[in-house]
Protein backbone atom coordinates (compact mmCIF):
# COMPACT_ATOMS: atom_id res chain seq x y z
CA UNK A 1 0.00 0.00 0.00
CA UNK A 2 0.93 3.63 -0.74
CA UNK A 3 0.03 6.80 -0.29
CA UNK A 4 1.94 10.36 -0.09
CA UNK A 5 2.93 11.61 2.97
CA UNK A 6 1.04 14.53 2.34
CA UNK A 7 -1.73 13.12 2.00
CA UNK A 8 -1.21 10.56 5.04
CA UNK A 9 -0.93 13.95 7.04
CA UNK A 10 -4.14 15.59 5.88
CA UNK A 11 -6.11 12.73 7.39
CA UNK A 12 -7.80 12.98 10.72
CA UNK A 13 -6.57 10.85 13.26
CA UNK A 14 -8.72 8.10 13.32
CA UNK A 15 -8.95 7.48 9.64
CA UNK A 16 -5.25 7.75 9.51
CA UNK A 17 -5.34 4.86 12.20
CA UNK A 18 -7.90 2.87 10.03
CA UNK A 19 -5.67 3.53 6.69
CA UNK A 20 -2.88 1.84 8.75
CA UNK A 21 -4.41 -1.13 10.23
CA UNK A 22 -5.60 -1.71 7.11
CA UNK A 23 -2.11 -1.87 5.24
CA UNK A 24 -1.08 -4.06 8.05
CA UNK A 25 -3.64 -6.41 7.67
CA UNK A 26 -3.71 -6.48 3.95
CA UNK A 27 0.31 -7.39 4.67
CA UNK A 28 -0.37 -9.82 6.92
CA UNK A 29 -3.09 -11.54 4.36
CA UNK A 30 -1.27 -11.21 1.49
CA UNK A 31 2.06 -12.98 3.49
CA UNK A 32 -0.02 -15.79 4.76
CA UNK A 33 -1.68 -16.53 1.45
CA UNK A 34 2.32 -16.41 -0.16
CA UNK A 35 3.16 -19.28 2.18
CA UNK A 36 -0.38 -21.38 1.98
CA UNK A 37 -0.04 -21.04 -1.78
CA UNK A 38 4.04 -21.71 -2.33
CA UNK A 39 4.14 -25.28 -2.55
CA UNK A 40 0.66 -25.74 -4.68
CA UNK A 41 2.77 -23.52 -6.79
CA UNK A 42 5.65 -25.37 -6.94
CA UNK A 43 3.64 -28.48 -7.63
CA UNK A 44 1.93 -26.94 -10.47
CA UNK A 45 5.25 -25.59 -12.09
CA UNK A 46 6.69 -29.06 -11.94
CA UNK A 47 3.45 -30.51 -13.45
CA UNK A 48 3.82 -28.02 -16.27
CA UNK A 49 7.43 -28.95 -16.61
CA UNK A 50 9.12 -26.32 -14.98
CA UNK A 51 12.71 -27.54 -14.08
CA UNK A 52 13.50 -26.55 -10.19
CA UNK A 53 16.94 -25.58 -9.00
CA UNK A 54 18.40 -25.05 -5.71
CA UNK A 55 21.07 -22.94 -5.39
CA UNK A 56 23.64 -24.19 -2.74
CA UNK A 57 25.78 -21.38 -2.44
CA UNK A 58 23.63 -18.57 -2.11
CA UNK A 59 26.27 -16.33 0.05
CA UNK A 60 28.31 -16.56 -2.85
CA UNK A 61 25.82 -15.26 -5.26
CA UNK A 62 24.63 -12.66 -2.96
CA UNK A 63 27.94 -11.10 -2.51
CA UNK A 64 28.81 -11.46 -6.35
CA UNK A 65 25.41 -9.54 -7.25
CA UNK A 66 26.40 -6.34 -4.67
CA UNK A 67 29.82 -6.21 -6.23
CA UNK A 68 28.95 -6.81 -10.22
CA UNK A 69 25.02 -6.00 -10.11
CA UNK A 70 24.20 -3.59 -7.87
CA UNK A 71 26.18 -1.03 -8.91
CA UNK A 72 24.84 -0.77 -12.26
CA UNK A 73 21.46 0.40 -10.57
CA UNK A 74 22.97 2.99 -8.47
CA UNK A 75 22.20 6.15 -10.18
CA UNK A 76 18.37 4.42 -11.48
CA UNK A 77 17.43 4.50 -7.45
CA UNK A 78 19.28 7.70 -6.26
CA UNK A 79 22.45 6.00 -5.43
CA UNK A 80 24.77 3.71 -3.42
CA UNK A 81 23.84 5.84 -0.12
CA UNK A 82 20.10 4.79 -0.60
CA UNK A 83 21.20 1.12 -1.28
CA UNK A 84 23.18 1.29 2.30
CA UNK A 85 20.44 2.94 4.17
CA UNK A 86 18.10 0.66 2.99
CA UNK A 87 20.20 -2.51 3.85
CA UNK A 88 20.88 -1.03 7.21
CA UNK A 89 16.91 -0.83 7.84
CA UNK A 90 16.63 -4.41 7.05
CA UNK A 91 19.44 -5.32 9.53
CA UNK A 92 21.76 -6.31 6.07
CA UNK A 93 24.36 -4.38 7.08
Amino acid sequence: MVMGAKTMKGLDPETRDMVVRAGIEAQQYCLLFQVLEAENAKKGMQDAGVEISILKDEDKWKEIVKEKVWPEYYDFVGGKEIIDTMMLHLGKK
